[in-house]
């Protein structure tokens, strides 16, 4: 019997990729620790709310160092908190999916490069 794997791949702080292999269908509590540099001026909080905001995700502050994202696209939907770990590493969290992991790996992989992109901004 072949079972779909998926390449589970997340930034650590060292910037090397760590990378798992999950089963297609499973869905990961923590997706993964990312590290970013943030530029002067701007919060790590900011920066995930705007990038969310830009990739079409809704961003909600849940408290003071969480940001839950929900992304629903046609009647797919997708829910990761962004736990604010200090002002340069968050913890990607998934709470909600009704789509395979595979997709939720690459929307969040999305997500992940835009926060990258506009925090040195």
């Amino acid at each position: 019997m072949h079972v779909n794997r998926i390449l589970a791949c997340a930034l650590i702080a060292g910037g090397t990729a760590g990378c798992c292999l999950l089963p297609q269908d499973t869905l990961p509590p923590d997706i993964g620790e990312t590290a970013v540099v943030v530029a002067e001026g701007h919060s790590l909080k900011e920066t995930v709310i705007f990038a969310a905001t830009r990739r079409r995700w809704m961003p909600q502050e849940i408290d003071g160092t969480t940001v839950r994202c929900t992304l629903v696209q046609r009647g797919h939907k997708v829910v990761v908190d962004f736990r604010l770990l200090d002002d340069r590493h968050y913890a990607i969290h998934m709470v909600e999916s009704n789509i395979p992991a595979r997709k939720v790996s690459q929307w969040v992989a999305n997500l992940q490069r835009d926060i990258a992109r506009y925090a040195v901004r």
